[in-house]
């Protein structure tokens, strides 16, 4: 698709934000509903949804430290009416045994230090479904 109504979002988030309602807030005040988020920097807590041996994202994964950000994107799409993003995550940390890398569908975190950039599609709209 095509779009030719685009704005650019570009700004921080700080130590101690949770990036699921700093990207909900910047949505609801800027009436975004389609777009794709990137976040770049350093993360606390971080839960992601993972794949497991009963299927494609059937694990949590709770990073109860500090971790680095290598890729961190998505799309803003609505499911169920609400418009939200959807964060494929990887990041890495020092573990016991050398550098560890995790990936998986952020499900909350807490800021370190973030940069966001944030590109709104005002003339599309996308819509998720739950497989029945």
């Amino acid at each position: 698709m095509k779009t030719n109504r685009t704005r650019r979002f570009v700004g921080e988030l700080t130590k101690g934000m949770d990036v699921g309602r700093a990207l909900t807030r910047l949505m609801e005040e800027n009436a975004i509903r389609c777009g794709h988020v990137r976040l770049m920097g350093h993360l606390e807590r971080a839960e992601l949804l993972c794949d497991g041996p009963k299927g494609p994202s059937t694990v949590t994964r709770l990073l109860d430290r500090h971790v680095q950000i290598i890729s961190c994107e998505g799309i803003i799409t609505e499911l169920s009416g609400k418009f939200e993003p959807i964060l494929y995550t990887l990041v890495t940390f020092e573990g016991v045994a050398g550098s560890v890398t995790v990936g998986g569908i952020l499900q909350s975190a807490s800021v370190v230090s973030c940069h966001l950039l944030l590109d709104s599609f005002d003339d599309l709209f996308i819509r998720r479904a739950i497989d029945p």
